[in-house]
């Protein structure tokens, strides 16, 4: 076993903030065990694989799975995403960020069925 220390995290989210208030929140998710599956950096920008481009889709429809909720920023890097999120004030953070989590992993083990780089059972 290796004596390197892991950095401590920080928790970023306020202990005492409503997330169900109405406003937009930065959101960024990391892979577990920040594997690089969504592509690569080629000379300085991102191309995104098949699983890169299913990310991306999936953040831009879920617009349309909750009404009022608007994603006007996102990007796609190899192991994380970042997104903007609008919610309307009617729909908690933790549903949308459930929803993407939730059916990016489906369609992704989708994907590792066909040949995709498995992940640890959490995407």
């Amino acid at each position: 076993m290796s004596n390197t220390k892991l950095p401590v995290r920080k928790h970023v989210r306020l202990s005492d903030f409503n997330y169900s208030l109405e406003g937009c929140y930065f959101i960024t998710i990391v892979v577990q065990n920040r594997l690089c599956l969504f592509g690569n950096v080629c000379d300085k920008e991102m191309v995104l694989n098949d699983a890169g481009n299913m990310v991306a889709n999936v953040l831009s429809d879920l617009q349309n799975h909750f009404e009022g909720v608007k994603i006007p920023k996102s990007v796609v890097m190899p192991n994380h995403v970042h997104f903007i999120v609008y919610l309307p004030g009617n729909i908690q953070l933790k549903t949308v960020i459930s929803e993407f989590k939730s059916y990016t992993t489906h369609l992704y083990s989708d994907m590792v069925r066909k040949g995709a780089q498995p992940f640890n059972k959490r995407f």
